[in-house]
Order: structure tokens, then sequence, then C-alpha cells
């Protein structure tokens, strides 16, 4: 059974919630109570950390959940949270969780998940485009010497890259890659049509 401690003037101290992936309004209500400090991610720069979260964050352990970069992590307070703050909702919105089944569907059928560093973009670029093949080759490559080095496989996620049978289909596993601004199909110079971009 889950309880709220209450805040001394504020009872509840409840506030409303954004997305964590578009950054959109979310319908979820996050009820703080007397948890009203604000913590920040000790998550690495690679995964655009830290990040700031109101209440503490949950469970009340030395690491738990960031819902802004999908890590358990350590968390540091930082300061006090303020009134009419939007807080980052437990899950994406609605809409953005209709858009992340269609990517997997994207991916699942050979094509590979990109994200950049400079403009933030994120997305799937279709099979079809020749760049995905390529990138499936490299992360093929690097599995295989991961393979050879450690006697295991890569853990299941990014850069991961094998395949396995769903019924008669065959069905490709995550895979992806990492732009920069010179680089990537949505605000670089070589600009890749069979892309599917999400809200930055």
């Amino acid at each position: 059974m889950s309880y709220i401690e209450l805040h001394k003037t504020k009872g509840v101290n409840a506030h409303m919630t954004y997305c964590p992936r578009c950054k959109g309004e979310a319908s979820e209500l996050i009820l703080v109570g007397a948890d009203d400090g604000i913590y920040e991610c000790n998550a690495p720069s690679s995964a655009g950390g830290p990040h700031k979260m109101a209440g503490r964050p949950r469970p009340r352990m030395q690491q738990a959940h960031c819902p802004e970069c999908g890590y358990d992590v350590s968390w540091t307070r930082v300061g006090t949270l303020e009134d009419g703050v939007r807080l980052p909702a437990t899950q994406p919105c609605d809409t953005c969780q209709k858009e992340m089944k269609e990517h997997e569907a994207v991916v699942e059928a050979g094509g590979v998940y990109f994200r950049c560093n400079d403009c933030k973009a994120q997305g799937v670029i279709k099979a079809s485009a020749p760049f995905a093949m390529l990138a499936r080759e490299a992360a093929q490559h690097q599995e295989e010497e991961h393979r050879k080095k450690n006697g295991s496989s890569l853990v299941a996620g990014w850069y991961t890259t094998a395949h396995h049978n769903r019924g008669n289909d065959l069905v490709f596993m995550p895979c992806g890659i990492e732009f920069n601004k010179k680089e990537c199909p949505a605000c670089g110079p070589n600009k890749v049509a069979d892309t599917t971009t999400s809200p930055t």
C-alpha cells in the first residue's frame, strides 16, 4: 500500500507533468507531498545527463530510475521545488507511445534507430535506405568482435543487430546509431529520405 507524507503547508503538493520524450503536456498528476526536493540524476553526459527531477526518486534507495534518460542511477539533491513547476511523467504520452510502437515495427523489419547529439532528433531509418543496411553490417561486425573477445554477446539494446524468427517472419532486433550535425539525416547536409523523425 502506498502513502504520501503530507507537506506541512501544501498537503499532497500536486504538480502537473510533461512527457519525458517530446516535452509536451502530459495527463499524469504527481503528488509530491513533503518530498519537495529537486534531485539531479548522475547519468553520464553520453546519456544527456544530468537530468533534474522533483520529489525524492523512488524507490528510496541509492539508485532509482530516471524517466529522462532511462537509466537506474544515483541522485543528488540540488534544490527545492517551487509551485506550478511541471514534472516529467513516469511514462511517455499516448502520442509518443504510439510513435514508439511504429518505430519498433520499422526496426523489426530491418530499419535502424538513430539519434543526433547536436539537434537531439531521434527516429528511425527504414530498411529500404542503403544506410540502414550499412549500419546493420557495422553493428553485426561489432557484435562478432565482441563475442570473439569476450565469449558472449553484447547486451541486447542500442547496438545489437541479431535477429530471430517470429512464426514464419524474420524479425530484426534493435539496432541504432548516433550522429552529430555533420552526419545527421535530419539536420545534416546529407538528409536521408527514408526516415521517420520524432519530436525533439
